[in-house]
C-alpha cells in the first residue's frame, strides 16, 4: 500500500466512476454479518462485473468505514482511504494509521492524508473528508440510521452535501447529471431504531432494518449563456416583476426622450451654422420631434435627425399605451391579455384542425386549455398559483393562471402579479364575475377563498352556470372545505355533472393522511405505540381521528392517543367529546345497547390489556412544557409501557409548535440515551411557506436531540401544491379498490352507480382477457351465485395481472379507474381512500415484503401472498376498519325488516344494516371483505407500474 498526493489523487480519478461512503462508527456488533452481506451484494450490483472501472473513496474510522472498504477491496475495486493524520490534526486522532497497518491484505488499497483546504481553513477534518468523498462521487453508500443530527462532518452532513452537489460544469450546452444515493437503514449503539423520516414524501415503499433506500438525484446544469441571461428579470418565464414594470413605465420612456433630444440636437446643429441661437433652436426642434411636430422625413436632414424622428414616434406610442393602461385600470389590462391569450389559443386550434384534416392525422396539442382558474387570493391561493406557474412541476411548463380576487386590498395582489397571474376583481359567488374567468374552458379550477361557506356557495354557483353549458368538458375542480357538515351539504346540492368534476380537499385531512397512511418510520412489528398530540386545532383533531381510523388491528394492543391542549382549544375538546362519546368508556351519553355492542367491538375489540381505557386521553397543556417529560407525567408513563412514541407538535402557529418541541426534546433525548431500543419520533407543524427556513429550523431542532428523528411538516408550499391537492400517488390504490368493487358487484346491474364509460371499456377488455369470459359472458345457469362470483374474482385477478405486461390492457384499466372514480360521490371516494391507506397496515402487520424489479412477476407468487388464515383474519380487521369509518362519520346501526325497500332513504339518514360485529355479518358480506384482501398484491403491483414504471417481485 502506498500513499498518494493530491495531484496523484486527481489523476487516479480520471475516467473512473467514483463511489463514496459514509457511515456510523458504532454499528451493532450482532448486525455486522447481515450488513456485510448487504453491502457486498450492493457493491456487486453497482460495479456489474467491471471493478476496474470503479474507485471507492471512504474514511477509515472503525465500524462502517472499515467494513465497506474491506468488501470493496475483496471485489477488486481500488479503495482510496482518506486518512486523518494526528500530526496534521492533533485534536482529532482516531487511530486511522494503526488500522491501516493491521490490514491483513493491502492489495487494492491506497491512502490519502487529508489536509486543510485553502478555501476554508476553519473546517474540521470530518468536514474536509465529506467535501472530498462527495465532490466526485456518482454513488454514495451510507450506513446510516436516517437521523439528522445537525453535526457537521457526520453521515447526515455527507448525505446533505451529496444531494446538493454541483460539481458538473457546462459551457455551451445544458447538462443533466444523475447521482445515486444508496442508504442502508442501520442501527447503532446510541440508536437501535433507524428512521425513514427523510423520505416522508414517499411513504408507500415498505421499509425495515437493513433495507436499502435507493434515491436517484437529478441535477440540471445550465450553459453559461443561460446562466448569464437568468440575471435578466423575467428571463425564461412569463413573469412581470416590479423591476420590469418600473422599466416599462418609467425607464423606457425616459431613455427614448434622452435619445430623441441627443440625436435631434446633434443632427440639427450639425447642418446649421454653429451659433448659440441655432443651438437653442436645435433643442426646440428636438422637442418637437417628441410631439411628432415636424416629423416628416426630409432628405435635407442627416441620419441623426431621421433616427430621432423614429424614436420620437416610438415614444409617442409607448406613452399612449401607458396612458391607456392607467386610464383603463389594471383589471381591464389583464382582461385584455387574457382575451389575447384565448384568441391565440383559438387560432392555434384552428390551425391544428386544418392540419389534421389535410394530413388525416388526429393532433392533440398539449397547449389546449392551458390556463387554470384560482378563486380567492390568500396564502393558500398564492401557493397554488405559484406551483402552477412553476415550469418544473407542471408538464405544460407552467400554465397561465387567472385569479378571481374578492379583496382588492389583499397583500397577495402584488405577489400574484409578480408570478404572472391575471387578476380579476369580483365576488366568488357572483355569476357575472365568475363568467369573466371562463372557468368552463380552464384546465383546472381551484376554489380556496378565506371562508368555507363562500367556497360552498361558489361551487353551487358554478354548478348552476354549467347546467346551461352543453360543451363543458372540465374534469378537474378542487374546493377546500374542512367542515364535515358543509361537505355533506355540498354533496347533496350539486348535480352529477359537477360531482364528476369536483374533488373536495382539506389540507388538515391531507396532512394527517400523509403522516399515517404509509407509516414514514420503518415497518416493524408490533405496531402498537403511544401517539402524543400537542394542540387540538383543525390539524390536531384530524391527526387524532386519522389515528383511530387507520390504526385498526387485532394482533397488537390498541395504540394510546394522548392530547395535550392549550386553553384556547378547550371548547374544541369538549365539542369532540360530545360528538364522539363512544370513544370514552366512562361517558353516559350513549345508552343504545345495540350501538354500544357495535362500538365496543369496533373500537376496543378483543383486547384484554387496558380494555376499559378511553381511546383518547385529554390533558391540559402545562404552562411549563418541560413538565411533559417529568417522570410521573402521562407521556412518560405510556412511553415506558409501549417503548414507541410518535410526538406531534401542532399548535396553531408554526413558531409555537417549534417552541414546545424545543422545550421537551432535551428530556426525550435523555430517555433515548438511557434506552436506545426506544422508538421515539417527533414531528413539528411548521406552516410557513419558506423551505430554506424550514430546513434551517429542522437542523437546529435536530441538534437538540441528535438521536431522535425530528421532521417538520405542514409547509403550505407543499400542502397546497398541485401534487398534494390532487394526491394522485395516494389515490391510485383507492381508485383500484373502487374499480374492483364496481366490477364485482355493480357491473351489468344497471344500478345508480352504473358508469357507461367503464362498461364500454370493460367490454373491450373481456375480449383480450379470456379468463373474464367465464364469469362475465357465459350465461351458465347451472352456476350458483358463489361459483359465478369466484369466476369473476379469478377473471379480475387475471385482468390485473395482464395489465402488468400488456399496454392496451393497462390503458383500459387506467381509463376505467378514472371514470369509475369520477362517478362516485365524495363520501364513497373517502371510503375507498381509507381502505387504501389501511392496506399498508395490513401488509405490515403480517410482515409482507417485496422488491422492486424490471421483470414481470410470476402469477403464482400473487396467489401465495396470503395464507387462507391470514385472509380470514384480515377480513375481520377490514370490517372493523369499515365500522370505525362509518361510526366516526355519524352512521348508526339500522334496526328493522324493510332495509331493501327503503335502502336509499335509510342511507340518507346515515343508517346502515351492516354496522354489526363481524360474527353477525351475513356470510356473503364477509366474503366481500375477504375478496378485497385477495386483491391487495395485485393493487400494489399495478400501482408501482403506473406511478414508478417498475415491477415488484413478491
Amino acid at each position: 500500500m502506498h500513499s498518494i498526493s493530491s495531484q496523484e489523487f486527481k489523476r487516479l480519478l480520471k475516467n473512473k466512476t467514483v463511489i463514496g461512503h459514509s457511515g456510523h462508527q458504532d454499528i451493532l456488533i450482532n448486525d455486522i454479518p447481515a450488513i456485510r452481506e448487504k453491502v457486498h451484494l450492493k457493491l456487486e450490483e453497482i460495479v456489474n462485473g467491471k471493478p476496474e472501472n470503479f474507485i471507492l473513496i471512504t474514511g477509515f474510522a472503525k465500524g462502517a468505514d472499515e467494513l465497506v472498504a474491506n468488501q470493496a477491496a475483496s471485489l477488486g475495486v481500488v479503495v482510496i482511504l482518506l486518512i486523518i493524520d494526528e500530526k496534521i490534526f492533533p485534536s482529532y486522532g482516531q487511530g486511522d494509521l494503526e488500522r491501516v497497518d493491521k490490514l491483513e491484505s493491502k492489495e487494492n488499497y491506497t491512502t490519502l492524508k487529508i489536509k486543510p483546504l485553502k478555501s476554508n481553513r476553519d473546517q474540521t477534518p470530518y468536514e474536509i473528508l465529506n467535501e472530498i468523498l462527495t465532490f466526485k462521487s456518482s454513488h454514495l453508500i451510507t450506513l446510516w440510521d436516517g437521523i439528522d443530527t445537525g453535526k457537521l462532518g457526520g453521515t447526515w452532513h455527507a448525505v446533505k452535501k451529496f444531494k446538493n452537489k454541483s460539481s458538473a460544469k457546462s459551457f455551451f450546452w445544458d447538462r443533466k447529471v444523475q447521482y445515486t444515493l444508496h442508504h442502508l437503514y442501520t442501527a447503532r449503539e446510541k440508536n437501535a431504531i433507524p428512521s425513514a423520516q427523510s423520505y416522508l414524501n414517499h411513504p408507500i415503499i415498505p421499509r425495515s432494518r437493513h433495507d436499502w433506500e435507493t434515491t436517484i438525484i437529478t441535477a440540471y446544469y445550465k450553459n453559461l449563456i443561460t446562466k448569464a441571461c437568468k440575471r435578466i428579470p423575467g428571463f425564461g418565464r412569463n413573469v412581470f416583476p416590479i423591476s420590469t414594470g418600473i422599466f416599462l413605465r418609467f425607464l423606457l420612456p425616459l431613455f427614448l426622450v434622452c435619445c430623441v433630444l441627443v440625436l435631434g440636437v446633434t443632427g440639427h446643429y450639425g447642418i446649421e451654422e454653429k451659433t448659440w441661437n441655432e443651438f437653442l433652436n436645435s433643442i426646440f426642434f428636438s422637442a418637437n420631434l417628441i410631439t411628432l411636430d415636424g416629423s416628416i422625413f426630409d432628405r435635407t436632414y442627416n441620419w441623426q435627425v431621421q433616427v430621432a424622428r423614429i424614436l420620437g414616434g416610438s415614444f409617442t406610442v409607448v406613452v399612449f399605451f401607458i396612458a391607456l393602461y392607467f386610464a383603463s385600470g389594471k383589471e381591464v389590462f389583464y382582461r385584455f391579455l387574457f382575451f389575447k391569450f384565448r384568441l391565440w389559443i383559438r387560432f392555434k386550434g384552428g390551425v391544428s384542425a386544418f392540419i389534421s384534416w389535410v394530413s388525416f392525422r388526429n393532433l392533440n396539442p398539449k397547449w389546449t386549455n392551458s390556463f387554470a382558474v384560482v378563486v380567492g387570493l390568500n396564502e393558500m391561493a398564492y401557493d397554488i398559483l405559484k406551483d402552477l406557474r412553476n415550469p418544473s412541476t407542471i408538464d405544460t411548463k407552467g400554465v397561465k393562471v387567472v385569479v378571481l380576487n374578492p379583496d382588492p386590498s389583499s397583500a397577495f395582489v402584488g405577489l400574484a402579479r409578480n408570478e404572472g397571474a391575471w387578476i380579476i376583481d369580483g365576488m366568488p359567488t357572483n355569476s357575472a364575475t365568475l363568467k369573466k374567468t371562463y372557468f368552463q374552458k380552464a384546465l383546472q379550477v381551484f376554489v380556496v377563498t378565506n371562508c368555507e361557506e363562500e367556497n360552498v356557495r361558489c361551487v353551487m354557483e358554478l354548478d348552476q352556470m354549467i347546467s346551461n353549458i352543453k360543451k363543458h368538458k372540465n374534469e378537474d375542480w378542487f374546493v377546500h372545505i374542512q367542515d364535515r357538515k358543509l361537505k355533506q351539504l355540498l354533496q347533496q346540492s350539486i348535480s352529477g355533472r359537477t360531482n364528476y368534476a369536483l374533488t373536495v380537499f382539506s389540507h388538515a385531512d391531507n396532512t394527517a393522511r400523509r403522516m399515517f397512511a404509509g407509516f414514514p418510520e420503518l415497518r416493524e412489528t408490533p405496531l402498537s405505540f403511544a401517539i402524543t398530540i400537542v394542540g387540538f386545532g383543525a390539524l390536531g383533531r384530524s391527526l387524532a381521528l386519522k389515528s383511530i381510523q387507520q390504526l385498526v388491528f387485532s394482533k397488537f394492543p390498541l395504540p394510546r392517543i394522548l392530547v395535550f391542549y392549550p386553553d384556547s382549544d378547550a371548547k374544541a375538546v369538549e365539542d369532540f367529546k360530545k360528538e364522539y362519546p363512544y370513544l370514552f368508556k366512562e361517558s353516559e351519553n350513549h345508552k343504545d345497547i345495540n350501538f354500544n355492542r357495535v362500538t365496543d367491538w369496533t373500537f376496543y375489540g378483543e383486547q384484554d390489556e387496558g380494555s376499559t381505557s378511553d381511546r383518547i386521553n385529554f390533558y391540559p397543556l402545562p404552562l411549563i412544557p418541560q413538565q411533559l417529560t417529568h417522570p410521573h407525567s402521562p407521556l412518560i408513563r405510556y412511553l415506558s409501557y409501549f417503548k414507541k412514541l410518535k410526538f406531534f407538535s401542532c399548535l396553531h402557529s408554526g413558531l409555537e409548535s417549534a417552541s414546545i418541541l424545543t422545550s421537551i426534546l432535551p428530556g426525550l433525548e435523555r430517555i433515548k440515551l438511557e434506552n436506545p431500543n426506544y422508538d421515539l419520533q417527533a414531528y413539528c407543524f411548521y406552516n410557513f411557506p419558506d423551505e430554506k427556513e424550514e430546513v434551517y429550523l429542522e437542523q437546529k431542532i435536530n441538534a437538540l436531540a441528535p438521536h431522535i428523528p425530528v421532521k417538520c411538516f405542514g409547509n403550505y408550499l407543499y400542502e397546497f401544491s398541485c401534487k398534494a391537492i390532487q394526491n394522485k400517488e395516494a389515490d391510485h390504490l383507492a381508485k383500484q379498490i373502487a374499480l374492483w368493487y364496481y366490477l364485482l358487484y355493480d357491473y351489468g346491474n344497471r344500478s345508480v352507480r352504473t358508469s357507461l364509460e367503464v362498461e364500454k371499456w370493460f367490454t373491450k377488455l373481456i375480449s383480450k382477457v379470456k379468463a373474464l369470459k367465464v364469469g362475465y359472458v357465459s350465461n351458465n345457469e347451472a352456476l350458483t351465485y358463489d361459483e359465478e362470483l369466484k369466476h369473476k374474482i379469478d377473471g379480475l385477478k387475471n385482468l390485473w395481472f395482464q395489465a402488468l405486461s400488456d399496454s392496451y390492457v393497462l390503458e383500459g384499466m387506467e381509463m376505467m379507474m378514472r371514470y369509475c372514480w369520477k362517478s362516485l360521490s365524495e363520501t364513497d371516494r373517502e371510503g375507498n381512500r381509507q381502505a387504501a391507506d389501511h392496506l399498508w397496515i395490513k401488509v405490515t402487520a403480517y410482515g409482507k415484503k417485496w422488491v422492486v424489479s424490471d421483470q414481470v412477476p410470476e402469477k403464482a407468487s400473487f396467489e401465495k401472498f396470503w395464507s387462507k388464515k391470514e385472509v380470514e383474519d384480515l377480513g375481520l380487521i377490514e370490517h372493523r376498519r369499515w365500522n370505525a369509518m362509518k361510526i366516526l362519520d355519524g352512521w348508526r346501526p339500522f334496526v328493522g325488516n324493510d332495509w331493501k325497500t327503503y335502502k336509499e332513504t335509510y342511507k340518507a339518514q346515515k343508517l346502515h344494516n351492516l354496522l354489526v360485529t363481524f360474527n353477525d355479518l351475513p356470510a356473503n358480506e364477509q366474503f366481500k371483505d375477504y375478496h378485497q384482501i385477495e386483491g391487495i398484491p395485485y393493487f400494489i403491483s399495478l400501482m408501482y407500474l403506473d406511478q414508478y414504471g417498475k415491477q415488484i417481485l413478491i
